[in-house]
């Protein structure tokens, strides 16, 4: 969710011509500031007013968001990459989640020890990314896919057009290649009650979700350290 409101706020930056970044920072300063509220108002203590069905919603709609990510990944190996490549993906895709599946299966079944079954089904989602990244390295040379572009050195990705220079690793709130107006410091509190409702939504019900009793969740010490 807030990386699609990232890209409407982007949207919104350059149809009012200001700089995304120091916007950004405004639009973060601003969020910082209403979430101070809502802690000092326990705004939390609302939460117990929303139904299981609001709780249903909100984890369909983040459902829908990484399915409707996936396949549009899919679709789009299909139109740029080779056929082989494309069925490569579609393998290492699915066959990720094949093994995520049969690894939490673990868990309900009477294989190995206990601990070498909890292990596995906790750890489930980890492990298959990792096994599977393997595999599609393994023949990265006979069959390439689409892979994550890393930086070959630690530094800010973005390149000021007009400099031809990285960015630097501070943001200046007060613009960076032309003066940040004041009109729009105050208006950036508009999007940054946006973004302050969908993080107080975000954490709250999926804390609520993660804490159903059918999902059995323990609390050992260390549960609330985060």
């Amino acid at each position: 969710p807030e990386y699609a409101y990232t890209v409407v706020f982007y949207s919104l930056c350059e149809a009012l011509d200001i700089e995304f970044l120091p916007a950004r920072v405004w639009q973060g300063l601003w969020a910082a500031l209403f979430t101070a509220l809502l802690a000092i108002t326990d705004s939390c203590a609302l939460m117990s007013h929303f139904t299981r069905f609001v709780e249903d919603i909100f984890a369909l709609l983040i459902s829908l968001i990484f399915l409707v990510g996936a396949f549009t990944n899919l679709v789009e190996a299909f139109q740029d990459l080779s056929k082989a490549a494309a069925f490569k993906t579609t393998l290492l895709c699915f066959g990720t989640y094949a093994f995520t599946r049969w690894l939490q299966s673990m868990k309900r079944s009477r294989s190995a020890t206990k601990t070498l079954r909890d292990i596995l089904g906790n750890f489930s989602v980890a492990i298959s990314i990792f096994v599977f990244s393997g595999l599609a390295a393994i023949w990265r040379d006979e069959v390439g896919i689409a892979w994550l572009e890393v930086e070959s050195e630690f530094r800010p990705t973005w390149t000021n057009p007009e400099t031809g220079a990285a960015r630097p690793w501070v943001i200046s709130p007060f613009g960076i290649n032309k003066d940040f107006p004041i009109w729009a410091i105050f208006l950036m509190a508009v999007p940054a009650l946006g973004l302050t409702v969908l993080g107080f939504l975000d954490q709250n019900l999926t804390t609520i979700i993660v804490n159903r009793p059918a999902s059995g969740l323990k609390e050992p010490v260390g549960y609330h350290l985060d």
